[in-house]
């Protein structure tokens, strides 16, 4: 028998297995589609939060459908990861017919039940999300920086579908705001993964069109890149219409704008150190520092407000 036989397992799979597959620490990204009503500042009403709050489940049900795509694509070069060795599809704890049939139903449902209860945009807008998605999971994840662009598009791909759910416009700087940001953190990982290869002396990213010689061309990028986000944020400060409209006290934003950079900081040390674990967002959810630092702009935004 093949290794890939030896390691397939039978249907009966343990709850907690499929709720690892399933990524559940990574369903955080998807409270992004409250961020273009608190950028408007629109007042919600209770209607408009219970739309976003199914609209963030079913982004959750339709991103655990790519994460299992994904798994399937690289189960192989998974099996060669530090860490990603131990997901279900690679550890073979679930197997690539069940995984298969479970990201079809997660996808379906996610993407029938927004047509049905918000309409055809938001379920198209669902739909191509899911399709890039699985097009990065077969081809665009090997092609540097094009990657990288991919995956901020998927984070930006929330805020518009969340502006849609919730029937506003959704502002221009944070639309730019948003790209640089998620263009940082998307090279923060890939900094990350890159620091592990020296950790562990091998040479390349298994599955991936990086080697561990272009560590440093890539943490220059994101340092590039946080401070260009830290730029659009200090411009919508000091320049645009709305943050004049919006707060009064907008001196409070500057102090904002430097425990961001400090975020930006911490992220960019620790991922030079090998250190990040992971997708940076979910390293934050876990992570006091970062925790503290959020609830210190929260506090800086509502003073200025």
């Amino acid at each position: 028998m093949s290794e890939t036989a030896n390691i397939e397992v039978s249907s009966a799979v343990q709850p907690r297995i499929w709720i690892a597959a399933l990524r559940p620490t990574h369903w955080i990204k998807n409270l992004l589609l409250v961020a273009p009503v608190l950028s408007a500042h629109v007042d919600p009403s209770l209607d408009m939060i219970g739309r976003l709050a199914l609209g963030i489940l079913l982004m959750s049900f339709a991103a655990s459908s790519g994460y299992l795509v994904n798994d399937l694509r690289d189960h192989v070069a998974d099996r060669q990861h530090a860490y990603k060795h131990k997901r279900p599809v690679a550890a073979g704890k679930i197997s690539r017919r069940d995984a298969a049939l479970m990201a079809l139903f997660l996808g379906w449902g996610a993407i029938s039940l927004s047509c049905t209860f918000f309409g055809s945009k938001v379920g198209m807008l669902l739909a191509a999300y899911m399709l890039l998605t699985v097009s990065y999971s077969f081809f665009f994840k090997r092609l540097p920086v094009v990657d990288v662009l991919i995956l901020a598009a998927l984070y930006v791909w929330r805020l518009m579908i969340g502006a849609e759910i919730a029937g506003i416009d959704m502002s221009p700087w944070l639309l730019v705001f948003g790209y640089s940001l998620f263009v940082a953190l998307a090279l923060v990982k890939r900094v990350d993964e890159l620091a592990a290869l020296d950790v562990a002396n091998s040479t390349a990213l298994a599955g991936r069109a990086y080697r561990r010689n272009h560590l440093s061309a890539v943490l220059s990028f994101s340092v590039i890149f946080a401070l260009f986000s830290l730029a659009i944020l200090a411009a919508y400060i000091g320049f645009s219409e709305a943050a004049k409209a919006y707060y009064h006290a907008r001196s409070w934003l500057w102090v904002a704008t430097a425990l961001l950079g400090l975020w930006l900081a911490r992220l960019l040390r620790r991922s030079a150190a090998g250190r990040l674990g992971g997708d940076p967002m979910v390293f934050a959810a876990s992570d006091p520092v970062s925790l503290a630092l959020a609830v210190c702009v929260t506090v800086t935004f509502i003073a200025a407000a």
